[in-house]
């Protein structure tokens, strides 16, 4: 643990308790019946580290020191209020000052200070493994000292009135004082002159009939303006205006806001600030999904900015947040026998914490099926979002996922286009041109009413070009959307189309290196002759003695005319070629740059020119080097 806490607490003759030790942990939940004296523990602590009881209340000997306690003091004993603190150090103070501190403060009724005593304790074990502890002496001239002087304890009372909400707030002004001093008196000091352009008439008249000069300032505190300051929603609404529940939920925030504040004080090597809170039924007019909601914001707040938090309450849920927090959470049950306050700590919610503590055990099923219900809404709502970020993104659909491997490496290749610019999609393993159409179609109809929406294409083999040239030719369509074809490589446009019927897809693109790489791979078949002769040559067999392969090797064809991929190695051959450099990319697929260009074009995304010129750069330079 890196903070310090209360890791225990020892009461005497406080109020309602005359004697009584509590073990805390990081959150402790003290529960009981009305007027058992929970709000009493708060109060001591707040008296140890405040020197008041209630919020803005001086501490009161006579009216504070447990009544019953008169009758049986003993002999020239006088009578005292004795708290003492258990503190668990941070490890960094631990080797000066020990594991744990013992803190005592004890108050009688003709001092105006309490006496103070501290020391630590040192626990490690022997050879044996037994526990040993060494007391160590903590001057007055520790760096502790200060460390301790920083503890900040926040007192949040049961009613939360207008009275407690104008304290809150002038309490943020104390915070800001602290932490922006500078900026903030300069933004003083601007409104104090602006106040005075607008008064310099009045000004100058009061000089002249009072004899001396008078300007306007604005108070050194200034509490009280903060204490006026509203928080005001989106319609209009005043906090004032608004139910004591929303006030109630205010209010964790404000604290966690001066606590981080706070922290920024932090200087490396200074004293640390550590904020803990005393909180009074913090469920007050809430109900109970609120009440959940409150209940995960405040124990969230111990994650960060507050080392510890000790409440009182009576509702079921802060209850069983105990019983499913055990390691971090301690449950104080306290009662009431006559006049006197008694303590009883419980690991798990026991029958005779009275009707609250039933009314847990029956909520509990109820209240894991909301928690369950509001984690679902919010990774619905974080689903949603992201699919609404996603729909502001340019669309490439393709009709095979080895045409996306290659269209997204050649996006990063020419133009320096990543994933998160655009986003290329295909249907597994297959989706073909009819896919690519549909997904324009439903994008032009999402889309085509409002032109600054991202817009998307699709690129389909070239042997679809009457598909690509019907849709296109639709006004309204290429508004949002655009087909476009895959480029024919250059050693493809030379071949004579007079002898060959050929159907062009992702695969033709490949070099002619790209081909002879992949036969020598065995991740080619041979095709039927018949497949791309044409019915001329197919005649001439039969009216002379040549063969098909004759014809074949007589008018040698490039292999991706006479061959084609075997149906798993297309996907592997994509995912090879996406994997070579982008020099060697560049090489193999140069035919590849004046489409990108104009799907780009299209979806006035502009190239990542820096990148896109190294790469350049980059490629030019291999290519000499191979020349060479």
């Amino acid at each position: 643990m890196t903070e310090i806490i209360i890791k225990k607490i020892e009461i005497q003759n406080f109020r309602s308790i005359k004697k009584m030790s509590l073990d805390f942990k990081k959150v402790a939940l003290l529960v009981g019946k009305n007027d058992a004296g929970k709000s009493n523990i708060l109060r001591a602590i707040n008296l140890f580290f405040n020197n008041e009881t209630d919020v803005g209340r001086q501490f009161n000997f006579s009216k504070d020191f447990h009544k019953d306690a008169h009758h049986e003091k003993k002999a020239k004993k006088a009578d005292e209020i004795i708290i003492t603190l258990t503190l668990h150090l941070p490890r960094s103070y631990q080797k000066t000052n020990g594991h744990i501190l013992v803190w005592k403060k004890s108050w009688r009724k003709d001092t105006k200070t309490p006496k103070e005593e501290y020391h630590g304790i040192k626990q490690e074990k022997d050879p044996r493994g037994k526990n040993i502890e060494t007391t160590v002496v903590i001057t007055a001239k520790a760096n502790l000292r200060e460390t301790l002087n920083r503890i900040n304890f926040i007192y949040v009372p049961a009613i939360k009135n207008a009275d407690y909400f104008d304290f809150l707030r002038g309490e943020i002004y104390s915070t800001i004082a602290k932490t922006a001093d500078k900026s903030f008196k300069k933004s003083s000091q601007s409104f104090e002159s602006s106040i005075g352009n607008h008064v310099t008439g009045l000004m100058n008249e009061l000089s002249q009939a009072l004899g001396y000069t008078s300007t306007l300032s604005l108070p050194e505190d200034l509490t009280s303006i903060f204490e006026k300051l509203d928080f005001i929603n989106d319609q209009n609404i005043s906090l004032n205006q608004r139910g004591d529940g929303i006030k109630t939920r205010h209010i964790p925030h404000i604290l966690k806001f001066m606590a981080s504040q706070q922290k920024t004080l932090n200087k490396k090597g200074a004293s640390r600030f550590t904020t803990i809170w005393g909180y009074e039924e913090p469920e007050n007019n809430l109900e109970v999904f609120s009440c959940m909601e409150l209940a995960q914001e405040l124990f969230s707040c111990t994650e960060k900015d507050i080392a510890q938090i000790i409440l009182t309450t009576h509702s079921p849920v802060f209850y069983n947040y105990h019983d499913d927090n055990q390691e971090t959470s301690s449950l104080h049950y306290i009662y009431k026998q006559g006049n006197e306050t008694f303590a009883k700590t419980s690991n798990s919610i026991d029958d005779d914490m009275g009707n609250t503590a039933l009314y847990a055990k029956a909520l509990k099923p109820l209240q894991d099926e909301i928690k369950k219900l509001a984690e679902q809404k919010q990774q619905n709502q974080k689903a949603f979002e992201q699919l609404q970020n996603l729909s502001k993104i340019p669309r490439i659909f393709v009709e095979g996922k080895s045409d996306k491997l290659i269209i997204q490496k050649a996006l990063k290749v020419f133009a320096g286009i990543t994933n998160n610019q655009i986003i290329v999609e295909t249907k597994h393993p297959s989706g073909g041109y009819n896919y690519v159409i549909d997904m324009l179609n439903s994008w032009r109809s999402k889309h085509k009413h409002n032109t600054l929406d991202a817009k998307a294409v699709g690129i389909l083999d070239m042997d679809s070009k009457s598909h690509c040239n019907e849709f296109n030719k639709i006004s309204d369509n290429i508004n949002s959307c655009k087909v476009f074809l895959l480029p024919t490589p250059e050693y493809l446009t030379n071949i004579d189309k007079s002898n060959f019927k050929f159907s062009c897809c992702l695969e033709s693109v490949y070099s002619e290196n790209v081909w002879k790489y992949a036969k020598d791979q065995n991740w080619l078949e041979v095709k039927n002759p018949t497949d791309y002769l044409l019915k001329k040559h197919i005649e001439t067999t039969q009216n002379t003695s040549q063969t098909l392969q004759d014809i074949v090797n007589e008018l040698n064809p490039p292999l991706s005319i006479t061959h084609k991929f075997k149906v798993p190695q297309k996907i592997i051959m994509a995912q090879w070629l996406s994997n070579k450099s982008d020099a060697d990319f560049r090489k193999d697929f140069d035919c590849l740059e004046t489409l990108l260009d104009n799907i780009l074009s299209f979806l006035k995304i502009p190239k990542n020119i820096d990148n896109f010129l190294v790469k350049d750069s980059n490629a030019q330079k291999n290519l000499q080097l191979e020349e060479s």
